[in-house]
């Protein structure tokens, strides 16, 4: 299929970057409605959509429709015919409605990205969307300063952690780190702009309380320097120096850590979602069993639904039933490899997961200097699926539509090494 402009009209081209705006900002609010966990993002993407389908320059992917088509005839099957012999439980249509819902607009935000490929189209989308996460992060520091009850009781959960627009305290920390990515592999945005939106995102992260997002961005910084040490040329001298920096930071670790446990368990008294930070260095144990989190009994869960029904899951609109009947807990995996895994079975998602560490591992390849973008894309990629350990990213809007964006980067470019049409 033949790659067409969306930006043909130079008049459309206002409307269109509004669309884009919007869509933008709002990825960063969702809310549960009627139980299906909405966006008004949503408006905009297939807004975006429709405008350039009614250009007939939308592109359909052919092997990503024929997966998606795949998938939902399995979740299907499985909701209506192993389900209810397997484990005895006849879903309602009304759930596995909503759930098929949620598995539609991820499609639709892939698609958005996949024809959202040109960069300087994917540059707008990014900028509106990191420093309205940094402006989110402003409003979490101002609220921490100055208690407003009001806005505390729509920007916090259980009024004690920041969750900005997001309904999940622990999606909004992973959609701040995605923004923090993007900061930081601008080369056009100002040094001290860079400071303050490094600054408010890290610190909304922190007042979040969530762990998995802590975690995260401690990972990720531990690969940027990783990356900056080894991948990026330097002298022989410069890496040494490295190090030994990194060999003195070993050693000074222990007091470093109990200093941070100190530092935490003071400043929590005035901000008390940071004790469950500090509760990853007091108490590994019950950070991840505990205090609200109880994974461990979640991923117990999600493996022996696995294991009951390997090949085709356990479909849609099922999970939280059939997981109370095997294991007495009805919470989700938090865990989007196992959340898959248990729904759609194990071949389907390891083709995903495969393709995706593919996608991630070909865009780590890319040269620095000819695709800063693909890197964005693809540390954004990373941070998803890091956190996507401990929290189910299955239905993530952000996660679908970096993936639909750089697939299509790469079908862009081996189109052009081609010198013709690429299969899509």
């Amino acid at each position: 299929m033949e790659y067409k402009d969306i930006n043909t009209e130079k008049n459309d081209r206002p409307v269109m970057l509004f669309t884009l705006s919007l869509m933008a900002v709002l990825l960063h609010q969702s809310s549960v409605i009627f139980g299906v966990n909405m966006s008004l993002a949503d408006l905009f993407c297939f807004a975006f959509l429709f405008i350039i389908a009614g250009k007939k320059n939308l592109v359909v992917p052919v092997k990503g429709a024929v997966f998606f088509f795949i998938v939902s005839i399995v979740v299907f099957i499985s909701a209506y015919y192993i389900v209810p012999l397997e484990f005895s439980y006849y879903p309602r249509p009304v759930r596995v409605a909503g759930d098929y819902m949620k598995l539609a607009a991820v499609f639709l935000y892939f698609l958005a990205g996949y024809n959202l490929a040109k960069e300087q189209d994917l540059e707008w989308v990014f900028k509106w969307y990191a420093f309205f996460a940094a402006f989110i992060g402003g409003i979490g520091l101002f609220l921490t300063v100055v208690k407003i009850d009001p806005l505390i009781s729509v920007f916090y959960f259980a009024e004690i952690r920041f969750k900005g627009l997001m309904n999940d305290p622990n999606y909004f920390a992973l959609l701040q780190i995605t923004a923090f990515v993007y900061f930081s592999r601008s080369a056009a945005i100002p040094s001290p702009v860079k400071g303050i939106a490094f600054f408010l995102i890290i610190f909304s992260v922190l007042i979040s309380g969530s762990k998995t997002g802590f975690i995260t961005i401690a990972v990720y910084f531990i690969f940027r320097f990783m990356e900056y040490v080894f991948l990026l040329r330097k002298k022989a001298g410069e890496v040494i120096a490295f190090l030994l920096i990194l060999f003195f930071f070993t050693l000074l670790s222990p007091y470093l850590i109990n200093n941070f446990s100190e530092r935490v368990d003071s400043l929590a008294h005035s901000i008390p979602a940071l004790s469950r930070i500090g509760q990853l260095v007091t108490d590994a144990d019950g950070a991840i069993s505990g205090n609200g989190s109880a994974r461990g009994d979640t991923w117990k869960t999600a493996v022996n639904l696995i294991q009951s029904s390997p090949l085709f899951g356990v479909g849609i609109g099922t999970y939280s039933s059939v997981a109370y009947r095997v294991n007495g807990v009805s919470d989700i995996a938090h865990n989007t490899f196992l959340q898959l895994a248990a729904e759609w079975g194990i071949p389907l998602a390891a083709v995903l997961f495969s393709y995706m560490f593919y996608t991630v591992g070909r865009a780590a390849a890319q040269p620095f200097a000819e695709g800063r973008l693909i890197h964005v894309m693809k540390d954004m990629l990373i941070v998803f699926l890091i956190g996507s350990m401990a929290v189910s990213l299955n239905n993530a809007r952000m996660l679908w539509f970096i993936f639909g964006a750089l697939l299509s980067v790469f079908s862009r470019m081996d189109m052009e090494k081609k010198g013709g049409l690429a299969e899509t």
